[in-house]
């Protein structure tokens, strides 16, 4: 179990990492009227923010798993070198 939560604890930092850095926004086509531009700016995107926020949930998730994982296999070896 040592192994496992140290692996899952590096995916869910990784993760957390990707998932925070991750671009939310989109170009907007730019449009001429009348002389005049409109558009070209950056807008948020719900779509990519939701997906953003659901990887840091997880992700959070994960890194909890692994300290469960960690937790749990410590609490083992301490019984196995006391005997009980």
């Amino acid at each position: 179990m040592k192994i496992l939560g140290t692996f899952l604890l590096f995916l869910g930092i990784a993760w957390f990492i990707f998932g925070f850095t991750m671009k939310s926004t989109i170009k907007t086509t730019e449009q001429e009227f009348i002389g005049i531009t409109y558009g070209g700016s950056e807008v948020h995107n719900i779509g990519l923010l939701n997906e953003k926020q659901n990887m840091v949930i997880i992700s959070g998730s994960i890194f909890l798993a692994s300290a469960v994982f960690s937790a749990a296999s410590f609490m083992v070896e301490e019984m196995k070198k006391k005997g009980e």
